[in-house]
């Protein structure tokens, strides 16, 4: 594994483990038994470190794409949509940790804030492109945009009930969710 990997990883897991504001350069070069110079050859800062990271691992656990999903009814489409992001988070435990540092960071990091928009924005578009598409077709007939924002806000309460492990079935709650929102929109 290339250095460049190794310090994003050592990065990754300290975030995890103890949050952005406490991760320290000199962590990760204990960690990793390096030297300063070798984190700063491929990273201008900390900063910089953070936005590669979500880069990186937003596409590596998130490969948002709709090509992925058609072959389905729409109805299916979203129930798989849904559980490949709650299967990530339940599978990665550490992901939600950063995930939650790249909101609190966003506040602070306009880079950060524009890269955190960007990927919400995408998101919701994919969202709304299923809704979409399944009305085009003729499978339901709903308002589109409240209806993925209400299932963007699902996934968010997924996140949250997985960082803060309180048992909830969370796919199950996300395909009921949007089988009653097919049920309704008949």
């Amino acid at each position: 594994m290339k250095t460049r990997e190794r310090i994003l990883e050592a990065f990754f897991d300290l975030v995890a483990e103890h949050g952005y504001d406490k991760t320290s350069i000199s962590m990760i070069c204990a960690t990793l038994n390096i030297n300063k110079p070798s984190i700063y050859y491929s990273f201008k800062s900390k900063e910089d470190l953070l936005i590669t990271l979500f880069d990186e691992y937003a596409t590596r656990y998130f490969n948002l794409d709709f090509e992925t999903l058609k072959g389905h009814s729409y109805k299916d489409s979203l129930i798989n949509f849904g559980h490949r992001i709650i299967e990530a988070y339940e599978a990665h435990p550490k992901l939600i940790s950063v995930t939650m540092e790249y909101y609190i960071q966003a506040r602070r990091i306009p880079e950060l804030s524009q890269k955190v928009f960007d990927f919400q924005d995408e998101f919701n578009h994919l969202l709304k492109t299923i809704l979409l598409e399944g009305v085009n077709k003729g499978e339901f007939d709903i308002d589109v945009d409240i209806n993925a924002q209400i299932l963007s806000a699902l996934l968010m309460s997924a996140e949250l009930s997985i960082t803060y492990n309180l048992g909830l079935n969370n796919k199950k709650i996300w395909a009921i969710s949007v089988e009653r929102l097919f049920v309704e929109a008949k």
